[in-house]
């Protein structure tokens, strides 16, 4: 049954493995006066759309699938199942869709699309759209077309779809159906006697989402950090860098002192995979505006860390000031410091 898990991860493309540079075996391009398809055409990035997918055979072969972010061809998507919620990054890319990002554990507002990635991600589709374009990934399994206007069904409705199938020694295979305009709508994967089917079964336009934002404030009293969940409605594009700033400019009640003053302004988040830390660049007058002793600096400096980490699921912080490395009269970062996350000593508060 862990095999069987692992194996449905890869038909849900829940893991990211890295892609050999492709050599796709093509067949000849007929000249014709009709425009041909791309992989826009057939894996859209859908804002504000909820999709709903049922599972048969395996309980995390259902989920439901959301588009956080679309910028400059690459999305940032949430899929939510039974098990997990899992972060994707996908991206076109020279005539392709890759996955270059996986994450799970992803129930929170974060945003990874400012990320920039070193290694090739796993290609999930390739031009041109033909029966018999091919190629092989890292772990040895291959991708190829196999089929054009293949009539399937599912419970959202009948289609006619491209059918792209993966194989591997060990792997199984999965058929993966892709419609126009829509996307992904229908996943069999197949494995000796299992089988585990994924289909849409319900699309919802022009809705949002909501995500919880978890906020770390000072506790000056109690020499401590407290923290409290914020839930959030969200559509896709929605700039999260003010929602941070809002709720962290909030003084909550008397004893609980907002991490932000009224003009300093969180900027940016930037991702890095490699180092599996955030970058999170400040408003430079954040310094003057805190302008306070060590012990307080210290608890804010925490509440800002604990808030980046624990929402983007990072273990380790890095504070520019308008580019800048932090640097204060008590403390300060050089090039490849960061700021760790700590929960000892943190309490919720209501």
């Amino acid at each position: 049954m862990k095999k069987l898990a692992i194996l449905l991860f890869a038909l849900s493309f829940f893991v990211a493995c890295r892609a050999e540079s492709p050599s796709p075996e093509t067949p000849p391009v007929d000249d014709h006066d009709e425009p041909a398809v791309t992989i826009e055409d057939f894996y859209p990035f859908l804002a504000d759309t909820y999709l709903t997918y049922e599972g048969i055979g395996m309980e995390f072969a259902e989920r439901e699938t959301y588009f956080d972010f679309i910028h400059d061809g690459r999305t940032q998507i949430r899929n939510h199942s039974t098990g997990t919620t899992v972060v994707q990054i996908l991206e076109y890319q020279e005539a392709a869709l890759k996955l270059f990002l996986s994450r799970e554990e992803a129930y929170y507002l974060s945003d990874y699309t400012n990320t920039e990635f070193v290694e090739e991600g796993e290609i999930l589709l390739i031009e041109p759209i033909e029966v018999g374009t091919n190629w092989e990934l890292s772990d040895g399994r291959t991708r190829e077309i196999t089929g054009i206007n293949v009539a399937i069904e599912t419970p959202s409705g009948n289609y006619e779809a491209l059918e792209v199938t993966t194989e591997g020694p060990e792997t199984g295979q999965t058929k993966t159906y892709y419609v126009e305009g829509l996307g992904m709508v229908l996943t069999i994967f197949q494995a000796e006697d299992d089988e585990v089917i994924t289909t849409l079964a319900n699309i919802e336009e022009e809705t949002d989402v909501t995500y919880i934002l978890r906020c770390y404030y000072p506790d000056l009293e109690n020499e401590q950090v407290v923290y409290k969940d914020f839930d959030i409605p969200f559509h896709t594009n929605d700039e999260i860098e003010p929602t941070y700033t809002e709720y962290l400019q909030r003084s909550t009640n008397e004893s609980i002192s907002s991490v932000f003053s009224e003009n300093v302004t969180l900027q940016s988040f930037s991702y890095n995979p490699e180092e599996e830390l955030v970058v999170v660049d400040l408003s430079k007058n954040f310094l003057a505006e805190l302008n306070l002793g060590a012990g307080y600096e210290s608890l804010v400096i925490q509440s800002i860390v604990n808030t980046v980490g624990f929402n983007f699921g990072v273990e380790k912080v890095v504070i520019t000031l308008d580019g800048a490395l932090y640097e204060s009269g008590h403390f300060q970062l050089v090039e490849g410091d960061y700021f760790q996350v700590h929960y000892e000593n943190v309490v919720p508060f209501d």
